[in-house]
């Protein structure tokens, strides 16, 4: 007798099986299939994502070799492609690239307006608009006066930013050039302050204290 309800037992789960089958199956068929479609598309996405990488890269490369080897127009013409249609930050550094080509042109004005383009991109990543920012900083700083070139970068020098040394450079040369030595030895005396500061920006603000020196001991004398 046990033999009997047990058949009958396996039957209906049968039934319910089937049951169930013909009335989910499709899904679970979807799901198994998002899953191997998940894990494909993740492997294609990675391969295509090192794919699009790599090309850019070279395309980059060659743009800075052909301005290497003079062929600026080329090289400016690859920049342009890239900066329009590339992969990551390819974009932007080309875009960064060309304004610094531009500088080496001699086209201070056109560089200045590539950079501050750069600086005011919502879409690109802090560090690189901040770098734009100096670079327009540096282009400028043998014409524009102190509170230009202090407008441009004050915040960068009040933040534990990658850029404040370079910011506070700037502002202390721009006030050299401009013959306000007692406050560019005070700019110079805080990128020497900052302990965090490297090699580099120390020792060329000790330079620049040294010049400094003997302008303000004219002024005390006088």
């Amino acid at each position: 007798m046990s033999d009997i309800f047990r058949e009958v037992d396996e039957e209906l789960r049968q039934d319910r099986l089937q049951a169930f089958w013909k009335k989910h199956g499709w899904l679970i068929v979807i799901a198994a299939a998002g899953i191997v479609l998940g894990v494909a598309g993740a492997r294609f996405y990675q391969s295509w994502d090192r794919a699009q990488s790599g090309e850019a890269g070279a395309r980059f490369s060659e743009a800075i070799q052909l301005l290497r080897d003079d062929d600026r127009a080329s090289g400016l013409a690859v920049l342009d492609g890239l900066s329009q249609d590339s992969y990551a930050q390819y974009p932007i550094l080309a875009r960064l690239r060309k304004a610094s080509a531009l500088v080496d042109e001699g086209d201070s004005r056109a560089a200045v307006e590539a950079f501050d383009a750069v600086a005011a991109d919502e879409d690109v990543d802090q560090i690189l608009r901040d770098l734009a920012r100096i670079r327009a900083a540096f282009v400028l700083v043998d014409e524009a006066s102190p509170d230009e070139i202090k407008q441009r970068l004050s915040s960068l020098t009040e933040v534990e930013g990658p850029w404040r040394h370079s910011a506070r450079e700037l502002i202390a040369l721009s006030l050299y050039r401009a013959g306000e030595f007692a406050e560019a030895d005070a700019e110079y005396d805080r990128v020497m302050s900052d302990p965090a500061v490297p090699v580099g920006p120390r020792g060329r603000a000790e330079m620049m204290r040294a010049l400094i020196a003997p302008h303000l001991a004219d002024a005390d004398q006088k």
